[in-house]
């Protein structure tokens, strides 16, 4: 019999006889009583295997996993460092993805405006290449740079004579360049076989052409800075200061506030725009070269410093016209410095009115100057202008004629007289000629 069934069997008897105090009932007291413990154990009992059954399954549960886990742990770090492994290429791998992708970007953003950029340049290059090609010009064009044209003017003259092929071409070389204001007025000789690039180096080195200058005897400071400034473009400002500059005359030798009577009289081969000073410092050398030792000597002989004795020499050169006349003209105003008489040159005169006058009239000899020698005596504070060798030879080896008055004939020569008397009556001889030359001028026109 089963649990089950026994439990249905007590619960019967139980129904049958609610009511009944008999023995039997007792004896099914006890029964039931039994069957309560009975019950009551069984149900302890299968509570008790429940809780045994449930701990030694818990207990193989944790043995399973404290045998097990190593394993899994072992099993799960080589899945980790799989897992990082794989996370790091893959890492990797994007990360040179990406850096590839920037890269490209990069070079994008760099290559197109370079190719651009390079696309251009090669433009530029390619024009610039055929318009600095020589125009093939061979013939030579002689052409003058004056000092206040600009680069494109220079351009434009340098295009116009078929030198050039572009002005603009011109204009930017020379400001990339930056000899935008290094080209060099002057004269020069050019032809159209060489690039626009060496034509304009060309105009920096100065007029190469260079230009036969005659600086004439006798002319003055002023009047030679005047001649420099036409023939080959001086700065006559700058001559003139630099002339009268008493250090740079020191520095050349000339012990005097001015160069007035050095700057020698000759023929020089100059340069366009050649610089001042050089040009003051040729002229004084060889002033230097022609007045001698032998000249100086002969100076001291005579009592005259080299001063005194070129500015003897200039008054010589301004007043003799003849060769031959210069020697009795120097030996005439020797003669008045020994007699302590006054000079009474009209060449001073001329140059303490600072320009020439073809005559003089009385109030012109009366000027308030230190070079009028008709009111002071002995020589002028400076030479008048700048004597050429003959009147420099003459000055220091003077005819002594005893003559002591001239007066000029008007024809470049001069009646020379000893007395007062004599010059007096040649002064009228020449003014009575020169009124009957006036007659028989007006009379011939009469007759026409």
């Amino acid at each position: 019999m089963n649990k089950y069934e026994l439990r249905m069997s007590l619960y019967q008897s139980e129904n049958r006889n609610p009511q009944s105090n008999s023995p039997s009932m007792m004896t099914s007291s006890k029964k039931n009583t039994v069957y309560r413990l009975r019950k009551t154990a069984l149900f302890v009992g299968s509570f008790a295997y429940l809780l045994y059954s449930t701990y030694i399954l818990i207990l193989f549960t944790i043995l399973f996993h404290v045998l097990v886990s190593p394993f899994r742990l072992a099993a799960f770090l080589i899945r980790v460092r799989q897992d990082t492994a794989e996370n790091a290429e893959k890492g990797k791998e994007k990360e040179k993805r990406r850096k590839e992708k920037a890269t490209a970007a990069h070079l994008s953003f760099i290559l197109y405006p370079l190719c651009f950029i390079l696309l251009c340049a090669l433009s530029v290059s390619a024009t610039a290449f055929f318009l600095n090609r020589p125009t093939g010009l061979a013939d030579s064009q002689k052409i003058v740079i004056q000092r206040e044209m600009t680069v494109r003017q220079i351009g434009q003259l340098l295009r116009d004579r078929g030198l050039i092929r572009s002005i603009r071409l011109f204009a930017l070389m020379a400001r990339l360049s930056g000899i935008e204001n290094r080209l060099e007025a002057g004269e020069y000789r050019l032809n159209g076989l060489n690039t626009t690039y060496r034509t304009m180096w060309r105009l920096t080195k100065g007029g190469a052409v260079t230009k036969n200058v005659t600086i004439p005897e006798g002319r003055t400071l002023r009047e030679i800075a005047g001649i420099l400034r036409r023939e080959v473009a001086t700065d006559s400002v700058r001559f003139v200061a630099l002339a009268r500059d008493s250090a740079f005359c020191h520095e050349l030798g000339v012990q005097a506030s001015t160069l007035e009577g050095y700057l020698f009289p000759d023929t020089y081969n100059l340069f366009y725009r050649m610089d001042e000073r050089a040009i003051l410092k040729t002229m004084t050398a060889h002033f230097w070269e022609v007045f001698s030792d032998s000249l100086r000597q002969r100076a001291r002989d005579l009592g005259f410093s080299v001063h005194q004795a070129v500015i003897l020499a200039s008054l010589v050169e301004e007043e003799a016209q003849a060769p031959r006349e210069r020697p009795i003209i120097a030996g005439i105003f020797q003669r008045r410095l020994r007699l302590g008489r006054a000079l009474e040159s009209c060449a001073t005169v001329q140059y303490a009115l600072g320009r020439r006058k073809a005559r003089l009239r009385n109030r012109d000899l009366k000027i308030d100057s230190p070079y009028n020698t008709y009111l002071h005596r002995g020589l002028p504070p400076g030479p008048i202008g700048n004597p050429g060798r003959a009147a420099l030879q003459a000055a220091l080896y003077p005819a002594d004629e005893g003559y002591l008055y001239f007066v000029s004939r008007g024809d470049g020569t001069h009646i020379f007289s000893k007395s007062l008397r004599a010059h007096i009556n040649a002064k009228n001889r020449i003014k009575t000629r020169k009124f009957h030359r006036k007659d028989a001028k007006s009379a011939k026109g009469d007759r026409k």
